[in-house]
């Protein structure tokens, strides 16, 4: 494993979903919508990558599964249809 949740180099799944689940705690802390915002960009960032690109089936399930957990959050909060829908 090397810094920051790199390994062999590769982006790893759930390094991505973290941070939506921060911003949208943050936002749920302090009702300030740029957390909610930025959990949104970060998701939509995310799926881009790891969905549309083919690249999430190429991580361990138990990533995926924060990854995927952690996408879910901003709808719970928001009410918009998140990426994670398709």
């Amino acid at each position: 494993m090397r810094h920051l949740g790199a390994q062999g180099g590769s982006r790893l799944s759930y390094n991505q979903g973290l941070p939506v689940g921060v911003n949208v705690f943050l936002h749920k802390a302090t009702r300030d919508r740029t957390y909610l915002r930025r959990a949104e960009r970060i998701a939509e960032a995310a799926d881009a990558y790891y969905v549309t690109q083919g690249q999430l089936f190429t991580q361990p399930v138990c990533l995926n599964s924060i990854f995927c957990k952690n996408l879910l959050i901003p709808e719970s909060v928001s009410g918009a249809a998140s990426t994670a829908r398709r």
